[in-house]
């Protein structure tokens, strides 16, 4: 199964029970078919602010997805949940060629399309939550929708459809794979929010030869 990988701005969702979509947020691609997620931290100035920014802020593994009124996808739950917040390890230090494709080429969300070496580096990231516990809100009960309209072919229904997590040993593997060299290189942006027109500078690990940042990533 793909893994989504995907920016945050903001802290809220998910929330503390676990809970991908509380806030409605990431919309119908809440509702994509994938067995794990890890969402990092864009780098524009909302994520500076709260300490997110660069870094891996949550993976999990094995959704369950319920489709609940009023919103534009499921909320999703995981077998294995693990959320780290601003205290997360920096995705380029991690991860330097994901990194390199996420901010270096302004990629919001990425499920299809990895190379060989990316997904080494997804396998590294989840292995970090091989051995986490399920969302604490797993298995509590959410109002269904019959009216819930699922995007691409995941079975979004009235009751949890549940995507076991058998990636664990393959992924925790895979994650002894010697890690690829990058090339680190600094790159600065315009912080619009500032009254000074502030300039900051990011580490951003790229692959040689890449074209390098964009002006405006996050």
């Amino acid at each position: 199964m793909r893994t989504l990988v995907y920016k945050r701005t903001h802290h809220g969702d998910p929330d503390s029970g676990g809970r991908f979509g509380i806030n409605d947020c990431m919309g119908r691609v809440r509702a994509w078919d994938y067995g794990s997620v890890i969402g990092i931290g864009g780098i524009g100035s909302e994520p500076e602010s709260l300490g997110i920014a660069g870094k891996v802020t949550w993976i999990g593994i094995g959704p369950t997805k319920i489709c609940t009124p009023g919103r534009r996808g499921p909320i999703v739950t995981f077998e294995r949940f693990l959320y780290f917040g601003a205290g997360g390890p920096g995705l380029a230090a991690l991860a330097p060629n994901l990194a390199a494709r996420m901010y270096g080429s302004n990629v919001r969300v990425l499920l299809k399309g990895v190379t060989a070496i990316e997904q080494q580096e997804i396998d590294r990231v989840l292995a970090l939550a091989c051995g986490a516990p399920p969302s604490p809100a797993s298995g509590q009960s959410t109002s269904s929708s019959s009216n819930c309209r699922p995007m691409s072919s995941t079975r979004c229904a009235g009751n949890p459809t549940a995507v076991a997590p058998p990636v664990c040993k393959r992924r925790c593997r895979n994650a002894t794979m010697a890690p690829s060299t990058p090339v680190l290189q600094t790159c600065s942006r315009t912080d619009s929010s500032a009254p000074t027109g502030k300039r900051t500078e990011i580490g951003i690990a790229t692959p040689r030869g890449s074209a390098g940042c964009r002006s405006r990533i996050g």
